[in-house]
Protein backbone atom coordinates (compact mmCIF):
# COMPACT_ATOMS: atom_id res chain seq x y z
CA UNK A 1 0.00 0.00 0.00
CA UNK A 2 1.57 3.72 -0.58
CA UNK A 3 1.42 5.85 1.72
CA UNK A 4 -0.84 9.08 2.03
CA UNK A 5 1.81 11.17 1.56
CA UNK A 6 2.98 10.12 -1.50
CA UNK A 7 -0.73 9.40 -3.18
CA UNK A 8 -0.93 12.82 -4.15
CA UNK A 9 2.58 13.23 -4.90
CA UNK A 10 2.11 10.48 -7.20
CA UNK A 11 -1.52 11.56 -8.96
CA UNK A 12 0.35 15.44 -9.12
CA UNK A 13 3.41 13.59 -11.22
CA UNK A 14 1.08 11.47 -13.15
CA UNK A 15 -0.77 15.04 -14.13
CA UNK A 16 2.07 16.35 -15.19
CA UNK A 17 3.33 13.97 -17.52
CA UNK A 18 -0.41 13.65 -19.17
CA UNK A 19 -0.29 17.24 -19.54
CA UNK A 20 3.11 17.55 -20.77
CA UNK A 21 2.22 14.57 -23.54
CA UNK A 22 -0.36 16.96 -25.22
CA UNK A 23 1.82 19.88 -25.20
CA UNK A 24 4.83 17.82 -26.22
CA UNK A 25 2.44 16.45 -29.31
CA UNK A 26 0.64 20.05 -30.04
CA UNK A 27 -2.62 17.96 -29.16
CA UNK A 28 -4.75 21.32 -29.04
CA UNK A 29 -7.63 20.66 -31.08
CA UNK A 30 -9.54 17.79 -33.25
CA UNK A 31 -7.28 19.07 -35.86
CA UNK A 32 -4.06 17.80 -34.19
CA UNK A 33 -5.48 14.73 -31.69
CA UNK A 34 -3.63 12.13 -31.13
CA UNK A 35 -4.04 8.37 -29.90
CA UNK A 36 -3.00 7.62 -25.93
CA UNK A 37 -0.18 5.31 -28.02
CA UNK A 38 0.89 8.46 -30.27
CA UNK A 39 1.02 10.37 -26.59
CA UNK A 40 2.48 8.05 -25.12
CA UNK A 41 0.27 7.71 -21.86
CA UNK A 42 -1.83 5.40 -20.59
CA UNK A 43 -5.82 5.76 -20.29
CA UNK A 44 -5.15 5.74 -16.61
CA UNK A 45 -7.94 7.30 -13.63
CA UNK A 46 -6.34 10.40 -14.11
CA UNK A 47 -6.51 10.39 -17.94
CA UNK A 48 -10.31 9.26 -17.46
CA UNK A 49 -10.92 12.25 -14.59
CA UNK A 50 -9.64 14.68 -17.11
CA UNK A 51 -12.17 13.21 -20.16
CA UNK A 52 -15.05 13.59 -17.52
CA UNK A 53 -13.82 17.38 -16.00
CA UNK A 54 -13.87 18.51 -19.82
CA UNK A 55 -10.26 18.86 -19.68
CA UNK A 56 -9.48 15.85 -22.32
CA UNK A 57 -11.53 15.83 -24.86
CA UNK A 58 -12.22 13.17 -27.90
CA UNK A 59 -12.23 13.36 -31.74
CA UNK A 60 -13.00 10.80 -34.13
CA UNK A 61 -11.89 7.33 -33.04
CA UNK A 62 -9.71 6.86 -30.07
CA UNK A 63 -8.16 10.44 -30.28
CA UNK A 64 -8.23 13.29 -28.11
CA UNK A 65 -6.71 16.18 -27.68
CA UNK A 66 -6.58 19.33 -24.35
CA UNK A 67 -8.65 21.78 -23.68
CA UNK A 68 -6.13 24.91 -23.00
CA UNK A 69 -9.09 27.03 -21.51
CA UNK A 70 -10.48 24.20 -19.11
CA UNK A 71 -7.20 22.80 -18.36
CA UNK A 72 -6.38 26.52 -16.84
CA UNK A 73 -9.52 26.47 -14.91
CA UNK A 74 -8.68 22.82 -13.78
CA UNK A 75 -5.23 24.16 -12.32
CA UNK A 76 -6.91 27.12 -10.66
CA UNK A 77 -9.82 24.86 -8.97
CA UNK A 78 -6.38 22.23 -7.87
CA UNK A 79 -4.23 25.20 -6.43
CA UNK A 80 -7.18 26.71 -4.76
CA UNK A 81 -8.50 23.19 -2.68
CA UNK A 82 -4.85 22.38 -2.21
CA UNK A 83 -4.56 26.19 -0.16
CA UNK A 84 -7.92 25.20 1.74
CA UNK A 85 -6.86 22.12 2.48
CA UNK A 86 -3.19 23.67 3.79
CA UNK A 87 -5.41 26.34 5.85
CA UNK A 88 -7.51 23.66 7.29
CA UNK A 89 -4.05 22.08 8.97
CA UNK A 90 -2.29 25.29 9.73
CA UNK A 91 -5.08 27.27 11.04
CA UNK A 92 -5.60 25.02 14.15
CA UNK A 93 -2.25 24.14 14.69
CA UNK A 94 -1.40 28.65 14.76
CA UNK A 95 -4.30 29.27 17.02
CA UNK A 96 -3.57 26.34 19.83
CA UNK A 97 0.15 27.89 19.39
CA UNK A 98 -1.03 31.11 20.29
CA UNK A 99 -3.47 30.04 22.95
CA UNK A 100 -0.41 28.36 24.98
CA UNK A 101 -1.61 24.80 23.98
CA UNK A 102 2.40 24.16 23.01
CA UNK A 103 4.07 26.24 26.12
CA UNK A 104 5.53 24.14 29.32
Amino acid sequence: MTPPNATGAIIAAQFKKIVRSFHNHGAYSSGTAKTAEELGIRQNMIFNKLIRRGVILKSGSRKYFIDKDRLEQYSQMRRKIALLILLAIALPLLIAYFSGAFSN
